[in-house]
């Protein structure tokens, strides 16, 4: 399997403010982040508020990417991830009609998979319904709850699923990630996931890198990179806690910082309006504080 190099922006889904998709939008996105040097986008996932669509709406959602992207480098990660893993199948199935690079699937979390079987059994029916298509586990327990150690998980299934690619890895255990990135000589792509640590994930290996924050401000993080490669590692690590002090200030703005970090996409001109509920937006005072707070940090 190849091996994604550079960021992939965690897409927010546009909505109007009657709550329906605001498709449109998306083609600011994807001129936006192209424009930027990203180097695709993750859809439907935790930032994109995939969980709280229906079945249609996701599907329309990833239509309009596929049709919106055309450059051919740029990457289009499509998340299929349920708490049905019949319905998993069924995005799966649709996304291998579409011009998309790789799926993906965080494990389901309403009844989560208690056993490493059973998430390998998870695993396993979604892939084989887009046998095409490279597939990516989306490890992210902060939100699943499902935490098994993600080495164990390759080794249980090296050499048995013939399009699983790798891991999306959300997670703070970096002694895990560092065994999977070098396991069976760096067989698997795994894309790091923690845009707040990013610099700890370079440190590590990666190459990859999938986040919320790297829709409206990426190039501080293109900057980290920079720092990180050419061993100027003090830059790199203010650069770090600058993201560190964004996120944070995220957080303190909203009911979760994907509230605040969609709100923020307005500084780009490209409104992707309101989020679904159990997610509260921000008011116009909230969003004036967000916006000035974003100046003071220099982003």
């Amino acid at each position: 399997m190849k091996h994604v190099n550079g960021l992939i922006a965690a897409v927010h889904t546009p909505f109007k403010e009657n709550g329906s998709l605001n498709l449109d939008t998306i083609s600011q996105q994807y001129e936006f982040l192209r424009n930027k040097g990203l180097a695709g986008v993750f859809m439907c996932g935790t930032t994109g508020e995939g969980m709280l669509l229906s079945m249609e709406e996701r599907k329309a959602v990833a239509v309009k990417w596929s049709d919106t992207i055309k450059d051919a480098e740029f990457k289009l990660f499509v998340h299929v991830g349920h708490t049905s893993v019949n319905q998993s199948c069924e995005l799966a199935e649709h996304a291998k009609s579409l011009d998309v690079y790789a799926i993906s699937a965080m494990a389901p979390c309403f009844f989560r998979p208690s056993t490493l079987q059973a998430l390998i059994d998870v695993c396993s029916d979604i892939a084989s319904a887009a046998t095409d298509l490279p597939f990516y586990y989306y490890h992210m327990p902060a939100m699943t709850g499902v935490n098994f150690l993600m080495i164990d998980l390759l080794r249980a299934l090296n050499g048995k699923i013939n399009n699983f690619a790798g891991i999306k890895f959300t997670g703070e255990n970096l002694m895990d990630y560092q065994k999977c990135l070098f396991f069976d000589n760096s067989k698997y792509d795994i894309l790091f996931g923690r845009d707040e640590i990013l610099l700890a994930g370079l440190a590590c290996g990666a190459t990859g890198a999938v986040g919320s924050t790297y829709n409206f401000c990426p190039d501080i993080y293109f900057e980290i990179i920079k720092k990180f490669q050419e061993n100027e590692l003090d830059t790199a690590r203010q650069l770090q806690l600058r993201s560190q002090n964004l996120i944070e200030l995220l957080r303190r703005s909203a009911c979760c910082d994907i509230v605040a970090s969609k709100a923020a996409m307005k500084l780009h001109g490209i409104d992707c309006g309101p989020v679904r509920l159990p997610l509260s937006n921000i008011n116009q005072s909230e969003f004036e504080e967000l916006v000035r707070s974003i100046h003071e940090l220099g982003l």
